[in-house]
C-alpha cells in the first residue's frame, strides 16, 4: 500500500451517497479544523459529475442538506475520521463545454460546508442572566445557542459568577467569557472551546492549554533523508515529516510580551517617560471625572467602571488569572510551527505529538535537533485529499505549538 492511500467509506449529500455513483469523481477534498474556532470545522470539495447527478437532484445549496464524510487509511484500518456538516454553498462551476468534445462534457461543482453549530449560531442570540461557574455558561451556550447535540468534555472553572447577556451573538458571548474564566486546576486559565473528531465521533472540548499539554503524545513524527530506502518500514514512512517550518522563537523565547511596566517615548525630545499613574482630568458632560477617587476597599486602585458588589459577593481570583493568562499566552504566541505529513486520523485536533528532527549542524547529528524536538500540541489541521492517482493522496498540514521551553520538550512549559 502506498503511503497516504485513503478509503472514503461515506460521502453523502442529503440522501445521495456519492461513493456509489460511478459517474462522479472527486478532484479534491479539504477539511480545516482550528482550535480557536468554537463553531467547528469547515470543508470544501470539488466534484466532476459527468452525468449531472447533483443537478438532477436539485441540490441548490439549501442549509437543510446534511453532508457526511467518513474515511480511513486504506488497508490499515485504525481510527476513522468522521465529519458531519451542513451544506453552505453548491456552486456550479464552468462545465468545460468550450474546451472538451464528445464524452469530455461534464459538470463541475464546488461544495462548501460548515458545521451545524455555525448555522445555528446565526440569529440565535444569547438573552440570559447567569449566576454559576463560567464553564457551565459555556455548556449552556453550546447546547441552547449552538443547538449542538454533541457531548462536551469540560474542565471546571472556579466559583460562581453573575453575567447578564442582552441579545449577544453566541461567539461574542464566548469571547467575553474568555477573559473571565478562572481555572480551579491550572494557573494559566487560558481556556479554549473546540470540536474534536474522536475515532469517528465529534465532540466538544472545553479545556485550558495547560491541561492539553499534560497529555502523552499519540504518535512520534520523524524527518529523515532515508525514507525512500528499501529498509525503511511502513510505519516510519507513515509517520514521516514531509516538510516543517518553524520560527527562531519556536523553542528559544525571544522576548517577553507581557508588560511589567510601560514607558512612553517622546520623538521630539528623544527622551522616555514612565507612564503616569496620576488621576486623569478627563470630564464627562456632567463635569464628573472619568476616574473617581479610589475607594478604600480597592486599596488605592482607581475605579472607572461601575460594579455593584452585590452581584459577585465571593472572591473570583480574576486579577491573578488575568495576569497568568497574559504571561502564558505571550509565550505560546511565539512558538507556532507548521508541518506536513502523510494523513493519519490518529492525530486529532488538540492531541499531543512528538517531533524528531535531525540536527542540521555538523556535530551531534545523531542526537537530533534539540531546539525543535519534543512534544507539541496540534492546534490546527488541514486535511488534503487529492484525486486518485496522486501520491500521497491524503496529507495533513498541522499547526503546532510547543508544550515546553526545555530541551527535548519535556515538562509542561
Amino acid at each position: 500500500m502506498a503511503i497516504g492511500d485513503i478509503k472514503i467509506s461515506t460521502l453523502k449529500i442529503g440522501e445521495i451517497d456519492l461513493t456509489n455513483q460511478s459517474s462522479i469523481n472527486f478532484s479534491g477534498i479539504e477539511i480545516i479544523e482550528d482550535i480557536l474556532s468554537p463553531t467547528g470545522p469547515f470543508a470544501e470539495f470539488n466534484i466532476i459529475d459527468s452525468n449531472d447527478v447533483l443537478g438532477q437532484s436539485n441540490l441548490n445549496g439549501s442549509y437543510d442538506k446534511d453532508v457526511q464524510i467518513t474515511f480511513s487509511l486504506a488497508d490499515i484500518g485504525g481510527p476513522q475520521a468522521n465529519f458531519k456538516f451542513k451544506m453552505l454553498q453548491n456552486k456550479n462551476l464552468k462545465d468545460g463545454s468550450t474546451e472538451n468534445q464528445g464524452s469530455g462534457h461534464n459538470k463541475q461543482y464546488s461544495i462548501r460546508c460548515c458545521s451545524a453549530e455555525m448555522l445555528a449560531a446565526q440569529g440565535n442570540y444569547v438573552k440570559k442572566s447567569y449566576n454559576q461557574p463560567t464553564s457551565k455558561m459555556v455548556e449552556d451556550i453550546v447546547k441552547n445557542n449552538f443547538k449542538s447535540d454533541k457531548s462536551i468534555d469540560t474542565e471546571s472553572t472556579f466559583g460562581s459568577r453573575r453575567f447578564v447577556f442582552s441579545n449577544e451573538h453566541p461567539i461574542n458571548a464566548l469571547r467575553k467569557l474568555n477573559d473571565q474564566h478562572v481555572s480551579d486546576q491550572n494557573k494559566s486559565s487560558a481556556f479554549i472551546l473546540f470540536q474534536q473528531c474522536d475515532n469517528g465521533n465529534q465532540k466538544y472540548v472545553f479545556s485550558t492549554f495547560e491541561k492539553l499539554f499534560q497529555q502523552g503524545p499519540v504518535v512520534k513524527l520523524k524527518q529523515s533523508a532515508s525514507l525512500n530506502s528499501s529498509s525503511t518500514s511502513g510505519s516510519d514512512m507513515q509517520n514521516s515529516i514531509m516538510w516543517i517550518n518553524v520560527p527562531d522563537s519556536f523553542f528559544t523565547l525571544t522576548r517577553s510580551l507581557s508588560k511589567v511596566e510601560q514607558n512612553s517615548y517622546d520623538p521630539t525630545s528623544g527622551t522616555t517617560d514612565q507612564v503616569s499613574k496620576k488621576k486623569q482630568q478627563f470630564k464627562f458632560a456632567d463635569n464628573n471625572g472619568v476616574y473617581s477617587d479610589p475607594p478604600s476597599v480597592t486599596n488605592g486602585v482607581p475605579v472607572h467602571t461601575a460594579h455593584d458588589a452585590a452581584n459577585n459577593k465571593s472572591p473570583t481570583k480574576l486579577s491573578e488569572a488575568k495576569q497568568n493568562r497574559l504571561d502564558f499566552l505571550s509565550q505560546l504566541s511565539q512558538n507556532h510551527g507548521t508541518l506536513e505529513i502523510p494523513g493519519n486520523p490518529q492525530i486529532k485536533l488538540g492531541s499531543m505529538i512528538s517531533l524528531d528532527i535531525p540536527s542540521k549542524t555538523d556535530n551531534n547529528t545523531s542526537s537530533g535537533e534539540k531546539q525543535f524536538n519534543g512534544n507539541a500540541l496540534v492546534v490546527s489541521i488541514r486535511h488534503k485529499i487529492k484525486p486518485v492517482g496522486q501520491n500521497p493522496r491524503y496529507t495533513m498540514i498541522l499547526g503546532v505549538v510547543k508544550g515546553s521551553y526545555k530541551e527535548g520538550g519535556g515538562g509542561n512549559g
